[in-house]
């Protein structure tokens, strides 16, 4: 028997293409699954080779879900890269799930066509899901902690929305989702304004709204109130983040953020442009051009939002809850990195919102605004699947970001870092010397710029950068040490034991020290001596191969 026109009209998507979409995003990310670790993830304590943190120190951190989880994973799989990547991706997929529920969720409150709800979810999540704009939220380890925050900030989310009136069960639910999401990471405070916005925005009345679901909003601003001050306590305390941040003061963080929001926008809208490193300078004031414009638009969007909600109630509410989502690293509280691709893996869901929105005015389902979500998701899966090829080395990475903005020193100096771990000496010389040129001017990257040096069979050169970061910083152990190891392998063994002595006096930790004078040492014949140097070297790293082979040296006839 034949369908009616309202059946048809009614039916949803197939039962086979949600789970269709989550296998293109799967393959979408494969390529970086075995990707190394890369530019921050070794700093990260709970991953670094030399460190082991007590699990106390993990527990008090501010992001404790984050540390703790990247703790577990060196627990169960040691340093593998690989299943820290699967983990990751399968978060992704898990938000993917969590963003089509919260997505229909939204689209009911906003009283959009019922028969259209399950297919505008679909698209949403689809998109969220293959964007190669989120790639670094995902690809990156240690943005472990945005596909975590998101996890339970948007499980929370759905709980809070799922219902009209929230009672005490429901309410304790969400604050508990709520609180794992802040363990996650501290932008998820920015959920706490979300929820009182849908209130507002899609209650009945707006006080109404609010009265509905008090349960939850009293120990959320309670606890909101509290978490904001030790974030702000403890973000002024990092030297990446807050007022102490060189060149930067909330006025001139803000004035550089106007612009830096409308290129999220068009990153999201046009997928390119997608760096791990942007490089973006700060605006000097809102008088420059861009930031008097941005800040314009910004105020004549949001205005709009506000005076049209009625008629575009989901993308009204999409545009404000971008521009909360995005406040915790996109407002006043200078942050080093001004613009990070990641930072669109939470905020997408306003955006996405407003794509709902534009679709919601489509024929759907119809053969025309199928093809074109098909398409358009088809081509976001391609552009990830190549994104991700970038994330499958270091230095294919660096070669990436360089090409988007040629003039960012510090992408040359990684880049250098990459080349010089993989043994291509001569051109990592190079890069150090672009990122030289272009402002990178540091001790540390002439104590590097110099071992690429040596090991292209430069000594002489290695030795002038060595004596250039000393103008720069007397005090750098680690410059003397590298200046000692390269005057012994030209055999100015005086000299070079000198130089070593100074740098041990100046840090007796470094173990690489140890490991250098106790070469000289042994050179010069004198190997009981020799032999107590690597024998310290093992006592600090007793992973040190050179300190190895030279205490076997030293006992061998």
């Amino acid at each position: 028997m034949a369908k009616t026109a309202r059946q048809v009209r009614h039916t949803g998507p197939p039962a086979w293409l949600w789970p269709a979409l989550l296998l293109a995003g799967l393959l979408a990310y494969l390529p970086a699954i075995d990707g190394p670790f890369i530019f921050d993830d070794l700093t990260v304590e709970s991953l670094h080779p030399d460190a082991s943190p007590p699990l106390r120190n993990l527990v008090t951190s501010s992001r404790p879900l984050f540390y703790l989880s990247l703790w577990l994973d060196r627990q169960l799989f040691g340093l593998s890269p690989l299943p820290m990547h699967v983990i990751n991706i399968v978060l992704h997929l898990l938000n993917a799930c969590l963003m089509m529920a919260v997505l229909k969720r939204l689209a009911g409150l906003a009283r959009l066509d019922e028969a259209k709800r399950g297919w505008l979810a679909l698209a949403g999540a689809g998109i969220f899901l293959l964007h190669p704009a989120l790639s670094e939220g995902v690809s990156y380890i240690v943005s472990r902690s945005e596909v975590l925050s998101l996890f339970f900030g948007l499980a929370a989310l759905l709980v809070f929305l799922s219902a009209e009136t929230i009672g005490a069960g429901r309410a304790a639910a969400v604050l508990v989702l709520f609180a794992l999401a802040a363990m996650s990471k501290e932008h998820s405070f920015a959920f706490i304004p979300l929820m009182f916005l849908s209130a507002l925005w899609f209650g009945e009345t707006p006080l109404k709204g609010l009265k509905s679901k008090a349960l939850v909003f009293v120990p959320l601003v309670v606890g909101g109130v509290l978490g904001a001050a030790y974030v702000f306590k403890a973000v002024g305390l990092q030297a990446t983040a807050g007022f102490g941040v060189e060149g930067a003061t909330p006025l001139t963080y803000l004035a550089t953020q106007c612009q830096v929001i409308w290129r999220y926008v068009l990153m999201f809208v046009l997928p390119w442009g997608m760096n791990i490193d942007h490089g973006v300078a700060y605006s000097k004031s809102f008088l420059e051009a861009l930031p008097a414009a941005g800040a314009v638009a910004l105020l004549v969007a949001s205005f709009a939002a506000i005076k049209y909600r009625r008629v575009f109630p989901l993308a009204g509410f999409g545009w404000l809850a971008f521009l909360i989502l995005l406040a915790p690293t996109s407002s006043v509280i200078p942050i080093a990195d001004a613009m990070t691709d990641r930072r669109l893996y939470l905020s997408s869901l306003g955006l996405l919102l407003i794509v709902l929105e534009w679709l919601s005015r489509q024929p759907i389902p119809s053969l025309k605004t199928s093809a074109g979500c098909a398409a358009v998701l088809l081509v976001l899966a391609t552009l990830t699947w190549n994104r991700n090829h970038d994330y499958t080395s270091a230095e294919r990475l660096w070669r990436a970001s360089i090409a988007e903005n040629p003039s960012n020193a510090r992408a040359h100096f990684q880049l250098a870092h990459a080349l010089y771990s993989g043994g291509g000496c001569a051109e990592s010389s190079n890069e150090y010397q672009q990122a030289y040129r272009l402002g990178q001017q540091g001790a540390d990257l002439l104590v590097d710029w110099a071992l690429a040096l040596d090991c292209a069979g430069q000594p002489e050169a290695a030795a002038g950068k060595l004596k250039e970061a000393l103008e720069k910083s007397p005090r750098s152990f680690h410059a003397r040490s590298t200046l000692g190891m390269v005057y012994g392998k030209q055999g100015r063994l005086e000299e070079a034991l000198a130089e070593l002595n100074q740098a041990i006096e100046l840090n007796r930790g470094f173990g690489m020290t140890w490991t250098y004078r106790g070469n000289v040492l042994f050179m010069m014949g004198r190997r009981e001596e020799a032999a107590s140097d690597f024998k310290q070297a093992l006592a600090i790293n007793p992973d040190d191969p050179a300190a190895q082979k030279g205490l076997a040296a030293t006992m061998s006839r």
